[in-house]
């Protein structure tokens, strides 16, 4: 019995810790690493889909502008931060920042295109 009440003990210390862990990771509204790992269009809405893995989570969906989805790219690095849900997604990790959720329009490395992110294709509204 003694080794049970342990285990225990143990058990709740470490459950204890993780929530703690939680916690502050949403107070500080922490930015979780992850890479793009697919792109899609939805065939009933015709709504234009990134599928974003996360390094410590799901995958989750990101619903973009036909511009921003025409300049990501499978293996794009992505920021998102867990509690207000801010999305950056970046051509590679430190590199240029081809989608932001809280700005409005297309990013300049957008408009740029080449390699490492950018589609070089002309966009239908872009944003000098």
């Amino acid at each position: 019995m003694p080794l049970l009440g342990t285990v225990v003990k143990v058990a709740l210390v470490v459950v204890a810790v993780l929530l703690l862990v939680a916690g502050v990771a949403y107070a500080a509204d922490y930015g979780v690493g992850g890479t793009v790992e697919k792109k899609s269009r939805d065939p009933r809405t015709g709504e234009y889909v990134v599928h974003l893995g996360l390094d410590l989570g799901p995958t989750f969906k990101q619903a973009l502008g036909p511009d921003q989805w025409n300049c990501l790219r499978e293996g794009n690095y992505v920021k998102y931060h867990v509690r207000s849900g801010h999305t950056i997604i970046y051509s590679e990790k430190g590199g240029r920042v081809l989608y932001d959720s809280e700005v409005p329009g297309v990013p300049e490395a957008c408009l740029q295109g080449g390699p490492g992110g950018g589609s070089g294709f002309p966009l239908s509204n872009p944003i000098l």
